[in-house]
């Protein structure tokens, strides 16, 4: 599947996940959040990579990316690494926790200037 989804090809995906979960094919909370990744606009570019995967019922793979959201731990988030999903290592992950370190900062340090470090240590 090329380009941007639309609403018929997201409806079909939506419903296809929502059996896959019916029929034990992918976890509940992979469910759940393979659908906010389906559906919220800061997701949109991995849609067609995952509705890819949902056309071939690859449902396996799709519930190993988004069984769980990685927490952020003492360590910082640790996980597979992947293409996608919340229970893997990629680049909207680390995103998600860098926007999230830096809005703590500033309720914690207002109106200070402040800087961090992302690394790896894989």
């Amino acid at each position: 599947m090329s380009g941007s989804a639309n609403a018929e090809q997201l409806n079909q995906a939506l419903a296809a996940v929502e059996l896959a979960a019916q029929n034990g094919r992918i976890s509940a909370s992979g469910e759940v959040n393979l659908r906010r990744w389906l559906t919220e606009p800061q997701y949109r570019r991995y849609v067609p990579r995952i509705l890819q995967m949902i056309e071939a019922a690859d449902f396996k793979t799709l519930d190993t990316l988004f069984w769980e959201v990685i927490d952020f731990g003492t360590g910082g988030r640790r996980g597979l690494m992947g293409e996608l999903g919340s229970a893997t290592i990629n680049e909207r992950t680390i995103s998600e926790s860098a926007h999230g370190l830096a809005v703590y900062a500033r309720q914690h340090k207002p109106g200070q200037t402040l800087s961090g470090v992302v690394a790896c240590d894989t």
